[in-house]
């Protein structure tokens, strides 16, 4: 995962820290 990926993720999943987890810890 690149930084920009992890940032763009971070941003997009702000709403929704829950999915933001399971993105990260897939």
């Amino acid at each position: 995962t690149s930084p920009f990926t992890l940032y763009f993720s971070v941003k997009f999943y702000a709403a929704d820290p829950c999915k933001l987890v399971e993105e990260i810890t897939r």
